[in-house]
């Protein structure tokens, strides 16, 4: 009966001591930097970076890891829409312990996409460099490798962006744009795990364009195609002037709300990142079981998480 008390004692202190590690939700942190790209004649890169903290604000301290690090998640914006339109991403990933780095660049009425998806893969190598850097905020606190992804045009450019850098593990990409270069001519170069979504009344970007030729033409044996019934390609971010204003030109509208196409990306995005830069098994299950058995998407794939554990 002693040893079955020193068991449970034991057990009950573990629990105590560790299990609020494992299922924390960070609070955010927040930091405006520059980067400097000496390849590119010193182009400069304005960048707002979101972490794990123990403690909102603004240069806090990052949280310790209870995984290997943090993985960095580098996203790039549509066109014309500013960092804090993406704060529904930002939101659901930060507080599960990923850091999302939002490039300024790309913005004006005639942005380089090609530059664009350089200074994302720029970004992702630089924030690796910073996790060796003893001196940084971020010393000790970030995986070795991260994903590209972006909402249309930002979405188009990290697939531009994505040969330029051996630290890309993996592709989220959001009603991406076919851009210039052609994202679809690039995608034939990339073989990485990739995740593409659509929405079913996208009248920007239409998916028949644009998701699925870029699909298509992505090399990669791990690939999945999401299209989100009623989707529309303004409602993958928070509200926007600029998109909204785009759309409404057309007469299109979307067939569900804001809130529902954040819940449906939400499903799919941190499942797909938690197997792919953490190794977790479990959250390949539910990425799968969740395909289907949703009636809120259709979607294509090739591969299966079986095959690949990341």
């Amino acid at each position: 009966m002693n040893i079955t008390f020193y068991r449970l004692t034991a057990l009950l202190t573990f629990l105590l001591t560790f299990w609020p590690l494992f299922s924390q939700n960070y609070e955010i942190g927040r930091m405006e930097t520059d980067f400097i790209d000496p390849s590119r004649e010193d182009r400069l890169i304005e960048a707002l970076i979101l972490y794990p903290a123990d403690s909102a604000g603004f240069d806090v301290a990052v949280a310790l890891p209870v995984r290997k690090g943090f993985p960095v998640i580098v996203f790039g914006h549509g066109y014309l829409m500013p960092a804090d339109a993406y704060r529904n991403i930002w939101e659901s990933l930060v507080p599960e312990g990923y850091v999302v780095v939002l490039p300024r660049s790309g913005s004006g009425m005639f942005p380089s996409h090609k530059e664009f998806g350089f200074d994302m893969a720029f970004m992702l190598e630089e924030m690796i460099r910073l996790n060796r850097d003893s001196a940084s905020l971020f010393s000790g606190k970030l995986k070795p490798d991260g994903c590209l992804m972006g909402h249309s045009m930002g979405g188009g450019a990290a697939i531009l962006g994505a040969p330029q850098s051996r630290a890309v593990r993996t592709l989220v990409i959001l009603a991406p744009l076919d851009t210039r270069p052609s994202a679809v001519k690039t995608a034939q170069e990339i073989s990485l795990p990739s995740l593409v979504f659509a929405g079913s009344n996208d009248c920007i970007t239409p998916p028949k364009k644009h998701q699925l030729p870029i699909y298509e033409s992505l090399q990669s044996s791990q690939k999945t195609y999401i299209n989100i019934k009623g989707g529309s390609h303004c409602q993958m971010a928070e509200n926007n002037r600029h998109c909204n204003f785009a759309e409404a030109s057309f007469d299109l509208e979307p067939g569900i709300t804001r809130e529902e196409q954040h819940r449906i990306l939400n499903c799919y995005i941190l499942p797909w990142l938690d197997f792919y830069l953490c190794g977790d098994t479990a959250a390949g299950r539910r990425f799968e079981q969740s395909l289907d058995a949703d009636p809120a998407i259709s979607y294509k794939r090739n591969g299966s998480f079986n095959k690949d554990k990341g």
